[in-house]
């Protein structure tokens, strides 16, 4: 993975890894405890064409579902380069040796399952001051097969990547319809 400058901005550009994994949920009553493992090798980065990384991807999560209706989730994640190198530094988006990530979910159904609310936060960093984002919507069962989506998005600052989208934020909407 690198960056190539096309134009004034910076595109990432991914070659081909080799990823392997697993996952691991146990369920105890109205919770759901959840555990993911990967392994990645053959990653690249442009600070260190001279190289290739490891990196393993850990994720430890619960669900509670104990609520009429309503669903509440929380992960956090780590992932860590292996043969760090502090050239990684330099890169568009420094990469630190351990990268954190937490997440928390909350859903809900209303009106006999036909409008369902979100949201979600995401934030990076062990103190979660690397930035993120936080997402809120709503999707409303228009007819059998026809949805509706609406909601917005707030990029937070924080780090070199986030601190370049936190002024994107947006509002989005879409219909589908499932035959």
């Amino acid at each position: 993975m690198g960056y190539v400058n096309f134009s004034s901005r910076p595109t990432l550009v991914h070659d081909k890894v080799n990823m392997f994994g697993t996952a691991l949920n146990v369920i105890s009553g109205s919770w759901l405890l959840k555990t993911e493992l990967a392994y990645l090798d053959g990653l690249k980065y442009t600070s260190t064409q001279d190289k290739l990384y490891s990196r393993i991807d850990a994720l430890i999560g619960v669900e509670y579902n104990g609520i009429a209706d309503t669903l509440i989730s929380y992960d956090i994640s780590l992932r860590h380069l292996n043969n760090y190198d502090t050239r990684l530094l330099n890169e568009f988006n420094p990469l630190e040796k351990d990268t954190y990530q937490q997440a928390f979910r909350i859903s809900t159904d209303f009106v006999n399952d036909t409008i369902n609310a979100n949201y979600l936060i995401s934030l990076f960093g062990k103190k979660l001051s690397e930035g993120g984002f936080q997402r809120v919507w709503i999707k409303y069962d228009l007819a059998d097969g026809i949805n509706v989506n609406v909601g917005v998005v707030d990029y937070i600052g924080g780090s070199t990547l986030f601190d370049t989208v936190k002024d994107s934020d947006m509002i989005f909407a879409d219909i589908s319809y499932s035959f």
